[in-house]
């Protein structure tokens, strides 16, 4: 392989890692992105499960209970 023809792959090469790196930079944001939107339905859906336990503890205080 001629000089010119190494030179030239090196190029290639460099342009590639530049592509792949704004794939990846692109890829991690976006599943940054997707944490953020599955914590935020986690804590929504832990903020049910207390609420739903708390309306359970309530009822039950508040029920009759037969003597």
């Amino acid at each position: 392989m001629s000089k010119i023809n190494q030179r030239s792959g090196l190029f290639d090469l460099k342009d590639m890692k530049g592509e792949i790196t704004l794939n990846f930079d692109a890829q991690l944001s976006q599943l940054k992105i997707h944490c953020q939107e599955l914590n935020a339905q986690l804590v929504e859906s832990n903020t049910m499960l207390i609420l739903r336990q708390q309306n359970r503890q309530i009822f039950a205080r508040a029920a009759p209970t037969s003597d």
